[in-house]
């Protein structure tokens, strides 16, 4: 049987960390208004009524992207769900990071029509700046990518012809729990 507590549990911690952070952005900056500094990085409340960098806006936005959300955590916990009970941690702290943060965004959808609370930024790399974004973004982004890394080093037909387990399983790193013959 998968065992989902710790599932559940980076899912709701991540979900109550974005919240948070969001009701304080509310309670503490004001939208169009240049914001503060923390740790030398610029806070500024702005609603994204669109997807990844504002792509996406419009009037049916909203709800295409709810349910996007939806697709995207019926396919992570079914993804999750197939992961072999040993093995690949990388995916199985990915899965659960990006499930919350499509849950965070999501909240704020369903919540009104203004769009996500985006917060953190933006900020100066010197070529550009990096749009503002929030917790779940974060948490969506760089987990994407941690995952995308996983699946090209031991994509899923390598999991198959080893059984899902044993040698081929493990991630970069870790050691395979099978025994050598």
């Amino acid at each position: 049987m998968k065992e989902w507590g710790p599932f559940l549990a980076i899912v709701v911690a991540l979900v109550a960390l974005d919240q948070w952070t969001k009701a304080w952005a509310l309670a503490e900056l004001t939208p169009g208004m240049p914001g503060r500094e923390i740790l030398g990085v610029p806070i500024t409340l702005h609603f994204n009524t669109g997807g990844l960098w504002g792509m996406g806006q419009g009037g049916g936005a909203r709800w295409f992207f709810v349910a996007a959300t939806v697709v995207a955590m019926a396919l992570l916990t079914r993804f999750y769900h197939h992961l072999p009970t040993a093995g690949f941690p990388l995916r199985r702290l990915a899965i659960p990071m990006i499930t919350a943060g499509a849950i965070g965004n999501g909240i704020d959808r369903l919540r009104w029509d203004r769009g996500v609370i985006d917060f953190i930024g933006p900020v100066d790399l010197g070529f550009m700046h990096w749009p503002i974004f929030n917790v779940a973004d974060a948490a969506i982004s760089t987990f994407t990518l941690l995952l995308a890394v996983s699946l090209l080093v031991y994509p899923p037909e390598k999991e198959s012809k080893t059984g899902g387990e044993g040698e081929g399983s493990a991630e970069p790193g870790e050691t395979s729990s099978t025994p050598s013959a």
